[in-house]
């Protein structure tokens, strides 16, 4: 174990040991790791056990000793953390570094903030001060500083848009070689300018460079957040950068109310390279002010040690920008967003927090899902959007997704910002109707959900609560649970909705007694647009009968034995068997090997239509034991134009659109429909009427009007409607 995670241990048993009032075994934990190897961290950690203000102010002072910098002293005030006053001779300069800190609502603490800043060792400095339209006396603070000093000015915004805009109109007449920024009301030591300047001047090759920093409260008593043994990191208002190329590739920071530094920083190393930005370890040279009301402390948009809501949202929108786009280039003023934003970001958000914004239709899933889910919450989406709704997107996770993956690609495509959007913890909603898909997702409890009121809430079952119903088998969901966490989010247990019999068969034989309290509704299929999936023609013969399979690679989706799979998947030369999705679990029911005339694509390596299109037939056999929810597979088959066959138990949901046979008589009726042309092209023409009239966008349309109490139908183009 090296001697940082020694440190990182001894600061984490300390605190603990504090919080077990054992102050003093604390002290000796804190102590012992110095004597080992003194670390400015543990002497802020030593702030948290000492009640005095002078000694507090000792461990701070020590830390800085630690790396050569100039102590600090109490001078007369109120607040302690007012009080910091440290001196530095000045030095030469080289260049003008221009300072801008963003104001709002900040006359008790910016003159702090002020005071550090000229009182730097290096003289040369520009300090701007853009007011956000503050409705105290901060203009009047920053004035009487001008006055006495011409390095300070003031500059009015135009109307409260937070302080990346604030900080942009500063930058617009910034006259520094570099620029840096500081927070309004925190404090910075006399040599930070000087450090961060004479590093940039010594390495021409580095743009930009960040500063150390610790958070502290009013009363000296340091903090971590999220970082587990550590007090020191980097901080991110330091970034000093070279104005004139970081403006000309990068132009201005992304006109949002918080989280565009790290944004700004992205895209610096995007641009410049990562070894072109230099994080200095020179000892903590700003204290962090934390107060109750500190935004990356306290509020719901705040960072809370980890990203989520609408920082996560935003950070995965900025980083799909960086990968994509050719010029990182953000201009301000901003006309048009480079990337989406939550709306809570912007800088034109309702002012009113405690207002309710208003939705047509709340969808909440697990967004992220890769397979059929997401491709069905994308369809409804599409049609939502053809009928004019707006629509609000709400992520609840199933825990056994990495928590990095991001939103599903399909999903990406319909977020407009219009008449799509994330919503996030923090915001206010009410809708007319929420919609559940996966009854997974309301499993676990998770804290940072959206406040929503839904006058009805529909739970859409579109998968049975067991992988399958032989004897073990894996248990997904407990059904219980997520009508009560339903319940504890959205304050209605609303009317839970099979997406086909087969489910609905599953949930009222299997799941009796859990579904005895629940409102079990009307089926609730699974719609599709024809128009987008319909090949323009059938395909040319080929040598071979081309049979499609397209499914997620999991066993309960492949018949059980090597003979059934035989069967319906023939391995005979007059056959090629296509699968798109993996064939794994296949390769192990048949001792290991494929027959060499199938053809293997893995998941998401084609587009299922441009997959299905090519082929002749679609088969879709799976394992005995496995309820298919409905099988979304086998109608985008249908509306690409292939001919289906299944086994007889999907009859009641599919009607003469397929084509049902035993295992056994698979072959043979395929090579029959073959041979008759005319029989093949009534089959697709069945199959395609018969998708349009039950699964079309008119469907979802009437379903949704009977839950909103409205005609929807009207809204539809007559194609989509068909």
């Amino acid at each position: 174990m090296d001697d940082d995670w020694r440190r990182r241990i001894a600061i984490l048993r300390a605190e603990s040991q504090a919080l077990l009032g054992d102050v003093k075994a604390a002290w000796t934990t804190l102590q012992d790791a110095m004597a080992a190897r003194p670390h400015a961290d543990l002497h802020l950690a030593l702030t948290r056990l000492e009640a005095e203000p002078e000694a507090r102010l000792n461990s701070v002072n020590q830390a800085l000793a630690l790396h050569g910098l100039e102590t600090a002293e109490l001078v007369e005030g109120e607040v302690l953390y007012d009080r910091l006053h440290a001196e530095a001779a000045p030095v030469a300069t080289g260049a003008r570094v221009t300072i801008i800190i963003p104001a709002y609502n900040a006359e008790t603490t910016i003159g702090t903030a002020i005071r550090s800043l000229l009182e730097q060792s290096w003289q040369d400095v520009e300090i701007l001060v853009s007011d956000d339209c503050s409705t105290d006396g901060t203009a009047a603070v920053v004035e009487a500083y001008a006055a006495r000093d011409p390095r300070v000015k003031l500059i009015h915004g135009v109307s409260n848009s937070g302080p990346y805009v604030a900080r942009n109109h500063a930058l617009k007449v910034a006259t520094g070689d570099f620029v840096t920024c500081n927070d309004s009301d925190d404090w910075s030591h006399p040599r930070k300018i000087e450090l961060q300047a004479r590093h940039l001047l010594a390495n021409p090759g580095v743009v930009a460079n960040t500063s150390p920093q610790a958070r502290t409260s009013e009363d000296l008593v340091f903090h971590r957040r999220g970082n587990p043994g550590f007090y020191l990191q980097p901080n991110m208002s330091s970034l000093m950068f070279r104005r004139v190329p970081a403006m000309k590739q990068l132009g201005y920071w992304d006109s949002i109310r918080f989280g565009a530094d790290s944004e700004f920083l992205r895209r610096l190393k995007a641009v410049f390279g990562p070894d072109a930005i230099v994080d200095l370890e020179c000892g903590p040279l700003s204290f962090q002010r934390q107060t109750e009301t500190s935004l990356t402390g306290g509020s719901a948009f705040g960072y809370h040690g980890f990203k989520m809501g609408a920082r996560r949202q935003y950070e995965e929108n900025a980083k799909r920008f960086h990968r994509a786009s050719d010029s990182l280039y953000i201009d301000f003023p901003l006309t048009k967003r480079p990337f989406l934003a939550p709306e809570p970001m912007l800088p034109e958000r309702s002012r009113d927090r405690e207002a309710r914004r208003n939705f047509d239709v709340v969808m909440v899933s697990d967004f992220r899902l890769p397979g059929g889910t997401n491709m069905s919450n994308a369809e409804e989406i599409k049609a939502q959007k053809r009928m004019g709704l707006k629509t609000g997107l709400v992520e609840l996770s199933v825990y056994h997704l990495n928590p990095d993956r991001s939103l599903n690609p399909r999903i990406l495509e319909q977020i407009d910002g219009d008449s799509v959007e994330m919503l996030v913890f923090g915001e206010k909603i009410t809708c007319d109707l929420l919609i559940v898909r996966l009854p997974w997702v309301l499993e676990h409890w998770q804290e940072y959900v959206p406040d929503i009121e839904a006058k009805a809430v529909r739970v859409i079952v579109n998968q049975p609560p067991q992988r399958d119903y032989s004897p073990g088998a894996e248990v997904l969901c407990d059904i219980g649970r997520c009508a009560d966490n339903l319940v504890g989010y959205f304050g209605q247990s609303g009317s839970w909705h099979p997406i086909g019999p087969l489910v609905r068969d599953a949930l009222t034989t299997h799941h009796a007694a859990e579904m005895a309290t629940i409102e079990l509704g009307d089926i609730w299929p699974n719609i599709i647009n024809v128009d987008e999936w319909r090949r323009p023609a059938r395909p040319r013969p080929h040598k071979a009968i081309r049979i499609a399979r397209h499914s997620r690679d999991q066993y309960v989706k492949w018949p059980d034995t090597p003979d059934t799979m035989l069967q319906v998947y023939p391995a005979h030369a007059n056959f090629e068997i296509h699968v798109l999705g993996g064939a794994e679990a296949a390769r192990e029911v048949m001792g290991g090997a494929l027959p060499v005339n199938w053809f293997v694509t893995e998941f998401g390596e084609a587009e299922p239509r441009d997959f299905l299109a090519d082929h002749d037939v679609f088969v879709y056999y799976t394992h005995p034991a496995w309820v298919e929810s409905f099988g979304r597979v086998i109608f985008e088959a249908m509306a690409v134009g292939l001919p289906v066959f299944l086994p007889p138990i999907y009859e009641p949901l599919f009607k003469d659109a397929a084509l049902y046979a035993e295992p056994h008589e698979v072959r043979a009726r395929i090579e029959a429909l073959m041979a008759d042309d005319a029989a093949y092209q009534a089959q697709v023409e069945r199959a395609w009427a018969y998708v349009e009239a039950h699964f079309g966008y008119a469907q979802h349309a009437i379903r949704l009007g009977a839950a909103m109490g409205r005609d929807l139908l009207p809204a539809l183009t007559p194609r989509a409607a068909a």
